[in-house]
């Protein structure tokens, strides 16, 4: 858990060091949304796939349709969203 805390700080770190029009920006996002995903799969806390899917959300819009990884993108959304019966109502 250690290293993974560890490997969450270093992509919000790369995050801080691009700006939002580098060409690496939305890569970064999706970076950071797999390991807040890996840890709620490890931990159960909500915030952490509430983040990851906003971040994931925000790398596919900067990947339209045509981008090389919009694919690997949608994948990711599909894979860090939660099971349906652990969503609560609102």
């Amino acid at each position: 858990m250690e290293d993974l805390d560890e490997a969450i700080g270093l992509d919000r770190e790369a995050l801080d060091l691009r700006p939002k029009g580098h060409p690496d920006w939305s890569g970064s996002l999706s970076n950071l949304a797999i390991r807040l995903s890996t840890r709620y799969n490890q931990l159960g806390v909500m915030e952490d796939v509430d983040g990851a899917i906003v971040l994931n959300r925000e790398a596919l819009h900067l990947r339209p349709k045509g981008h090389p990884h919009r694919s690997s993108s949608l994948a990711t959304l599909l894979f860090i969203s939660p099971p349906a019966t652990s969503v609560s109502a609102s």
